[in-house]
């Protein structure tokens, strides 16, 4: 029995030595050796459930690091990430903190009992070190790596009851600010700070909006509006612009600002365009069918199609669907859109427009391109901002700037449409300066499809692409 005993107890002292093994391996991020995001959770609950003193939440970001990676290699990557982790242990002495890696290159270090200066302290510590030395690896010989930080702070006072997601998630807020500050720097916010509060509102929006958007996409929620284009010599309608609108149940009829800007953030915007432009092509393909009359309809698009090779394509696959003349679609991208990449940009506009597509360059004079560029853009119509239009054009250097913008386009073969037209004198002048269309609030605000139709149907002109 003895003998037994001892086996017995062998076996479970190994068993019992594994589990520990186990559980350190579960809690320790494999790479740098750093307490992973279930450690780092469990943390944060102990020092919550504490109940006194502040708490100090840091959370840092490699910049750029895709970049690197994508330049050296994921293997040199790694050898970075663990190099950064070790500059974070060394700024925070033992037992005063814990340091961990929450995923990819974000790390979160927690400072119990804290202050606003000890928390500054730690940051300009661990950027000292990184600007001192380089990160060297051997993937790639002779390289030496200068890499940066970015890192924002939350110093939790207990005024307000807070989870660890919910203080990772303000640590994350206040990271977000340093990223739009230039990077390679520390950001530190208390929850009274009228900018935090203005950063957890903005956040809280996209939140909102983020968790309603597929729903109300899947809903049909988002719906076009169209904002006429008239002549400014017969007050004809020519044109519409079809403009994206989102019938909430709860909240009503929203405007673009509410959520486009989220879009673009998390590209649904891309989904959103090609929706609306297939929406527009249903309504043309009804009109024709019914032998009303008929315009063309310009639809936006965001610069992120203009990156796809195939956005031609998909454009054409989606009027061929519906048996709808290219000539009845306009495409319209913003001018500062074109200087993000006016390579890719000229291309895809080269292509819409040998498929038969209309397209326009809108916003014109608000980006910083030269005049020069309209001799390479393949382009129809330059639509010039209101900026200009809603000056005092009675002055002499307001209309020299437009009848400058619209001689040179007209030498390259452009349409012009003024946006923001909003008084009779303002259509006279533009009219006088050789603008073909106007849009704005004189002749219409968006509205609805049934109201542009009213418009449409009372001027009764044939069903035909204006030009066409």
């Amino acid at each position: 029995m003895r003998g037994f005993a001892l086996v017995f107890n062998k076996i479970y002292n190994e068993w019992q030595a594994q589990n520990r093994r186990l559980t350190e391996l579960n809690a320790t991020d494999y790479l740098t050796g750093l307490p992973n995001r279930r450690s780092l959770e469990e943390y944060l609950e102990k020092a919550i459930a504490r109940g006194s003193g502040n708490l100090g939440v840091v959370m840092a970001d490699i910049d750029a690091f895709k970049s690197f990676n994508d330049a050296y290699g994921h293997m040199a990557g790694d050898q970075v990430l663990a190099g950064i982790a070790r500059c974070l242990q060394d700024a925070v002495p033992k037992g005063k903190g814990l340091v961990s890696r929450l995923s990819g290159e974000e790390f979160v270090i927690v400072l119990p009992d804290a202050d606003a200066e000890s928390i500054n302290q730690v940051a300009e510590t661990i950027l000292r070190n990184i600007q001192k030395q380089n990160l060297r690896h051997d993937i790639v010989p002779l390289t030496d790596t200068h890499v940066t930080l970015s890192m924002g702070s939350i110093l939790w006072e207990r005024k307000e009851p807070h989870t660890p997601r919910e203080l990772i998630y303000q640590a994350d807020l206040a990271l977000s600010q340093a990223k739009k500050n230039g990077r390679d720097q520390h950001v530190l916010f208390s929850e009274k700070d009228y900018t935090f509060r203005l950063l957890q509102n903005s956040r809280s929006h996209d939140l909102e909006v983020e968790s309603a958007m597929h729903e109300a996409l899947n809903q049909r929620e988002f719906v076009p509006y169209f904002q006429p284009k008239v002549d400014l010599k017969s007050g004809r309608i020519l044109g519409a612009e079809a403009l994206v609108r989102w019938l909430h149940p709860q909240k009503g009829l929203l405007f673009p600002d509410y959520f486009i800007p989220v879009f673009e953030r998390n590209s649904f915007i891309k989904r959103i365009d090609l929706y609306m432009f297939e929406e527009v092509c249903k309504i043309l393909r009804n009109r024709l069918d019914s032998g009303k009359p008929v315009v063309p309809v310009a639809c936006n698009f965001s610069r992120l199609h203009f990156i796809d090779e195939n956005f031609a394509e998909r454009l054409k696959s989606i009027a061929d669907r519906h048996a709808i003349p290219y000539a009845f679609l306009e495409i319209e991208i913003t001018e500062s859109a074109l200087m993000d990449d006016p390579d890719a940009i000229i291309q895809q506009n080269r292509k819409l427009r040998e498929s038969g597509f209309t397209v326009a360059i809108d916003d014109f004079g608000v980006g910083y391109s030269s005049l020069g560029l309209l001799q390479d853009l393949p382009a129809d119509v330059l639509k010039i901002d209101r900026c200009f239009v809603q000056r005092d054009l009675t002055e002499r250097k307001s209309i020299m700037i437009i009848r400058g913008i619209v001689q040179i386009a007209k030498t390259f073969g452009l349409k012009i449409v003024c946006e923001g037209v909003e008084t009779k004198e303002q259509q006279d002048i533009l009219s006088e300066t050789g603008c073909d269309l106007g849009q704005g609030y004189y002749y219409s605000r968006p509205v609805e499809l049934a109201k542009l139709e009213s418009l449409l149907d009372g001027q009764g002109f044939p069903a035909t692409p204006a030009g066409g």
